[in-house]
């Protein structure tokens, strides 16, 4: 059984947020690559979906932005 509360899977089509252990900033990943093409990652999402993290790579809050007009 699946705890509806868990945060999604990284390597899902719609991607999560996620702070590999030396990058400085949080990155926006998809299929375990981030937006900005800097890291790979396949650790524990930080369960965060909505649009630029705080403290997140301006370069993924910029490319997610572009993602999410595309698809409105």
């Amino acid at each position: 059984m699946t705890d509806a509360a868990a945060p999604p899977n990284v390597n899902s089509k719609t991607g999560a947020w996620g702070w590999p252990e030396l990058a400085r900033k949080a990155h926006y990943f998809t299929e375990a690559q981030s937006l900005c093409g800097r890291w790979a990652y396949t650790g524990t999402p930080t369960g965060w979906q909505g649009g630029a993290w705080p403290d997140g790579c301006v370069e993924c809050c910029r490319r997610l932005g572009k993602r999410r007009v595309r698809k409105a």
